[in-house]
């Protein structure tokens, strides 16, 4: 295959606005995938938030991401301009957010007194609502949210419709050359000092100068064996969401996007108005080391139980039109991979977990200017081989947090448990963990302590015994 100036893999949002955004500044580029419908890609899967705020929560203490996340929404109006432009293909864009506290998760109005506090180090505006008077909802009675805020900047896009005018804009564009079938690994200089293509799995070679992985999760499997040409890097996870769309009347559909905070290791609870396309209800969130092949029964029943409880009892009868799933990349240290690593010619573009879709236009502009050795038009705090030196959390904390998180999982879909058990729970798991995980002479100690203690009351009564002393002592 004739040579280029740039191959693109990854056929997603990212992927082909890479594309597109390479060969609008003169790049010859090569755009590499099987297309995005392809089973499990994330962009499809997506709803898709553009949450700056909706994804902050209490434990983000550092605003690298917040800020990033904000400098990218600010450039989508210009980008979808500039994507109609090409097609005449306009995408739907909506905007306008309720961010809703329940009491099955004790954390949500922590998260929303941070996301209010975020609103304000960013100057956006954000509204106290009465939870009676959110637009749309109707949850079972012990479900009901106890507070709102609203975040009218927060936008929303229909994944599918931009998918489309990408794919149209990609298949029609003079500098972008659509490559179908999967890059099965990345092509080298006989020295091993550059890169100068990657190899389909038919045996293909597409040839070019640079190559930007933008391969989503399937990133792992193209890097992995470069490491000792790239340098360390943090593997690239993939995180299975799970998603479904109901049959819901335009008219029937609530005005703007109506989500819980994070929680449960995942985005929360979320509902998008998609028109004609119906409602759609998201998600769930996974992480495994490789590409999951599907969802479950038991992550479908978690979305359906939580959304005709918490939002929507009315849709109990409502005919469910799809379900759809995908692998989000998230790489092993939480943030973005983004730019150049230490093998020549090598750009990445994964990572992103969720705000892929959101962070595309800035991402786009980034690796554009990257492969043109011109100043980046925004801050890059993602580069591969100069992680950003982020405060390490407290690790206490952090196991704390995540015991919360854990408790809260056992407890779906039903989420109560009598008393004051739940908190109990928590504060065994994160014992647990910190016993498990921790390595300092507190922990050796407690660790000696219980073993004395059990020792001196080897009975189901003595295991009762450390239980309280977990509860007391933390």
């Amino acid at each position: 295959m004739r040579g280029h100036e740039v191959v693109v893999v990854g056929t997603g949002v990212l992927g082909m606005a890479i594309a597109v955004a390479a060969a609008d500044a003169g790049l010859r580029v090569a755009l590499v995938g099987p297309g995005y419908s392809t089973p499990g890609a994330a962009s499809p899967a997506a709803g898709a938030m553009l949450g700056v705020l909706g994804e902050h929560t209490r434990a983000d203490q550092d605003m690298t991401d917040l800020m990033f996340r904000h400098e990218s929404a600010l450039l989508w109006p210009g980008w979808l301009d500039a994507i109609d432009d090409h097609t005449g293909i306009g995408v739907p864009f909506g905007q306008g957010m309720v961010v809703i506290a329940n009491l099955d998760h004790p954390a949500d109005r922590d998260n929303l007194e941070a996301i209010r506090q975020a609103a304000a180090t960013l100057g956006l505006p954000v509204e106290e609502l009465d939870p009676r008077q959110v637009p749309g909802l109707r949850p079972a009675p012990r479900h009901a949210p106890v507070a709102a805020l609203v975040c009218p900047h927060e936008g929303w896009i229909n994944a599918e419709a931009l998918l489309v005018a990408l794919d149209t804009t990609c298949r029609g564009h003079p500098g972008v050359d659509r490559v179908p079938g999967t890059a099965r690994s990345v092509l080298v200089t006989p020295d091993r000092h550059a890169v100068t293509g990657v190899v389909l799995d038919d045996n293909t070679r597409v040839v070019s100068e640079s190559v930007v992985l933008a391969a989503g999760a399937g990133t792992e499997a193209l890097l992995s064996p470069l490491v000792s040409l790239t340098g360390s890097l943090p593997a690239v996870l993939a995180a299975k969401g799970v998603s479904l769309t109901i049959e819901v009347p335009e008219s029937a559909q609530p005005p703007m996007v109506i989500r819980t905070p994070n929680r449960d290791f995942a985005c929360g609870l979320h509902v998008i108005p998609h028109g004609r396309g119906g409602l759609y209800v998201g998600a769930t969130n996974r992480f495994t080391t490789a590409p999951a092949t599907g969802p479950t029964a038991g992550e479908h029943l978690s979305l359906l139980h939580g959304l005709l409880h918490q939002f929507r009892v009315d849709l109990r009868t409502a005919t469910v039109k799809n379900l759809r799933w995908g692998n989000r990349p998230a790489s092993a240290d939480g943030a973005p991979l983004i730019g150049p690593c230490g093998l020549p010619g090598l750009l990445l573009a994964t990572g992103t977990y969720r705000n892929g879709i959101l962070m595309a236009p800035a991402i786009a502009a980034i690796i554009t200017a990257t492969l043109l050795d011109r100043p980046t038009p925004l801050c890059n705090p993602y580069q591969p081989t100069a992680r950003p030196s982020h405060p390490q959390p407290n690790f206490r904390q952090l196991l704390i947090e995540g015991a919360a998180h854990m408790t809260s999982v056992f407890l779906n879909p039903d989420g109560t448990l009598p008393y004051d058990r739940e908190r109990q729970l928590s504060t065994t798991l994160a014992s647990l963990l910190n016993l498990a995980f921790a390595d300092d002479e507190d922990v050796d100690l407690h660790r000696e302590q219980l073993r004395a203690q059990l020792a001196a009351q080897p009975t189901i009564e003595g295991v009762c015994q450390v239980f309280d002393t977990w509860e007391t002592s933390t």
